[in-house]
């Protein structure tokens, strides 16, 4: 496999195995933030799926290649917009609706523009896919997701700052750093132009949801340690 199918291919497989597990938590306790949380997994790691499989079919399709990068955007702008919403229901309950359908609507028509303009993936030597996206497009994209990635780090530095709980707490600052890295990752690819660039930002997206996996499972292993030292 090859060095971008491998990356988003991982990267998919845990973050959608992470979303099964939090949604089988939201069905026992009926916690709608878990569920919040469990659609926001599932969808960016539906979104690295969709490019995992883009990447995979440049060679073979480069039109369904061209198409998977719209698509991927949507589900992962809809993941994203669920993320939002729990740091709206943990900050600022009253007015989570209205921003979670301004958010939800601004994505979607956003990302379906992008289905009117043609692109045209490239796969160099060593494996790497660099999608091409145009400067304009890659550059209103990138702004749109800074804006959105911003907001959801105040959500969460405020959500840190006001829970007493200590892994509540560390679960909060690992998310900020969660998404800084995957967010950055992500975005850049809307601007990269080199096979160098490409790599460190598959790299940093990876480290991102690393991260992001270690902040999903603190509190069972912080449970699991605890069992064991007692």
């Amino acid at each position: 496999m090859v060095p971008s199918n491998l990356s988003l291919g991982l990267t998919a497989i845990f973050l959608i195995g992470s979303g099964i597990w939090v949604l089988s938590s939201y069905f026992k306790q009926r916690n709608y933030i878990l569920g919040y949380f469990s659609y926001f997994l599932l969808g960016i790691g539906g979104a690295s799926a969709i490019w995992a499989l883009g990447s995979f079919l440049v060679d073979k399709n480069p039109g369904i290649t061209a198409l998977s990068y719209p698509i991927g955007l949507l589900l992962g702008g809809i993941g994203i917009t669920y993320f939002t919403r729990v740091g709206l229901n943990l900050i600022i309950p009253k007015y989570e609706k209205p921003i979670f359908w301004m958010f939800m609507a601004g994505n979607t028509i956003s990302t379906l523009t992008m289905f009117f303009e043609v692109i045209v993936p490239e796969r160099t030597a060593e494996g790497v896919v660099i999608w091409n996206i145009s400067p304009t497009r890659g550059l209103w994209i990138v702004v749109i997701g800074v804006v959105i990635t911003l907001f959801n780090l105040i959500l969460f530095s405020l959500e840190a700052a006001r829970v007493k709980n200590k892994i509540l707490k560390i679960r909060a600052i690992l998310i900020d750093l969660a998404l800084v890295f995957y967010m950055g990752g992500g975005l850049a690819h809307n601007i990269v132009k080199t096979e160098t660039q490409t790599i460190l930002a598959d790299v940093t997206t990876a480290f991102g949801a690393a991260i992001l996996l270690v902040a999903v499972y603190l509190q069972t292993l912080s449970r699991k340690v605890g069992k064991s030292k007692s």
